[in-house]
């Protein structure tokens, strides 16, 4: 069997950092991206099963970004992280299909762990 493939897309080091640990002995095969911008390149060559994304950047927030994955790989799940309240914009990317599910952070690892590898 294939390895899941996942997009992990964060301004935050730690943050990447903390998801690399999560995932570690799981597997997937991990990209990780600084930005919306790299993980717009980084779907630009590759299929990827589970895009990861944190809402708040500089650039593209989380939301439009994960439109953007959605028009490119329609079939990924897409989930955002999130630290911050804008659940109004969260709930309508929820009822377009742009994002299928979110966490706030800090998060649930093992619930995480379990809905990127479902």
């Amino acid at each position: 069997m294939k390895p899941k493939s996942i997009l992990c897309v964060d301004d935050e080091p730690y943050v990447l950092n903390a998801l690399r640990r999560l995932l570690r002995m799981e597997p997937v095969e991990l990209i990780c991206a600084g930005s919306a911008e790299e993980g717009l390149a980084a779907l630009a060559g590759k299929r990827f099963d589970v895009i990861v994304s944190d809402y708040i950047m500089p650039g593209k927030n989380g939301v439009e970004f994960l439109a953007e994955a959605r028009k490119a790989l329609p079939e990924s799940h897409r989930i955002l992280l999130t630290g911050h309240g804008d659940h109004s914009r969260i709930e309508q990317a929820l009822g377009c299909g742009d994002v299928h599910e979110f966490f706030t952070k800090p998060w649930d690892s093992e619930l995480l762990k379990m809905k990127i590898l479902s």
